[in-house]
């Protein structure tokens, strides 16, 4: 995403007010560390919808307070900051996990699947990951949606990563799909801003249906699992997630669980 054309991007834009304020670097530490320091300049009014964006992260985090590096012309890192709702934060992972999900569909169909909760799959290997973050005081808040997609090089990540991974231009080529491409970043860009305010409003008329799409494409439920609590681990089979995404989890023993947040192994 060398040189990213904003002119471009927001003239293929369709939102009322998500993505429409672009603040771009062409690399940085952190979009998230962009738009919390954004924050100390402006109210949440006037930066709601705003996206922070680079060609390259040197202190990209994740979850579990992981952190990597991303090479210039490998993906989309972006972040959105949108005023925090408290309603409306309850299905933040929905709308931003479908939101790329609906662009990879628009632009190169393909079907990707959610690793629970927000991780954009292809095969068992991972396409895009997703952060959120709230920032809430005594007079405002905002959410913060980071989000990393792998577009082309997912062979540069980190080695850590590396073999879990995969991108879409890699996808493209491995089905022998030579008529679709998505060297244009600023197309896709547009695409998942245009989504993601769909979905956002989704969640405002009919949540009951963000729920139902953002289930039907979770491949986790049926699968056994080992998920990684902050103080422990437990094993268990996934067999519902609920319309709060809470995982419902099955032991050995049949006692149910439900786990709210973690990080998660899939084992089949």
């Amino acid at each position: 995403m060398n040189n990213f054309d904003i002119s471009h991007y927001l003239s293929n834009l369709n939102t009322k007010d998500i993505g429409k304020q672009v603040f771009y670097k062409a690399s940085t530490d952190s979009t998230m560390d962009d738009a919390r320091n954004e924050l100390q300049k402006q109210n949440s009014e006037s930066l709601h919808g705003a996206l922070f964006l680079s060609d390259e992260q040197i202190k990209g985090r994740g979850r579990g307070q992981k952190t990597w590096s991303s090479k210039p012309d490998s993906g989309i890192y972006v972040t959105y900051l949108l005023k925090y709702d408290e309603y409306v934060s309850n299905y933040l992972y929905m709308i931003s996990s479908l939101a790329i999900c609906d662009s990879i569909v628009d632009l190169i169909n393909i079907k990707p699947s959610i690793k629970w909760p927000n991780d954009i799959m292809y095969q068992n290997k991972k396409v895009a990951g997703i952060l959120i973050e709230n920032v809430i005081d005594s007079q405002a808040g905002v959410s913060l949606i980071g989000m990393g997609i792998n577009i082309r090089n997912s062979e540069s990540l980190p080695d850590e990563y590396r073999d879990n991974s995969t991108d879409l231009q890699k996808i493209l080529k491995d089905n022998g799909n030579n008529n679709l491409n998505i060297d244009n970043n600023e197309i896709f860009l547009s695409s998942l801003s245009t989504n993601f305010e769909k979905r956002y409003y989704q969640s405002i008329s009919d949540s009951v249906s963000l729920y139902n799409n953002w289930k039907d494409l979770v491949s986790t439920i049926g699968k056994k699992i080992i998920a990684h609590l902050d103080k422990a681990s437990v094993h268990g089979n996934v067999i519902d997630i609920s319309e709060h995404g809470v995982l419902i989890l099955e032991k050995k023993n049949g006692e149910h669980i439900e786990v709210m947040a973690a990080s998660i192994e899939e084992l089949y």
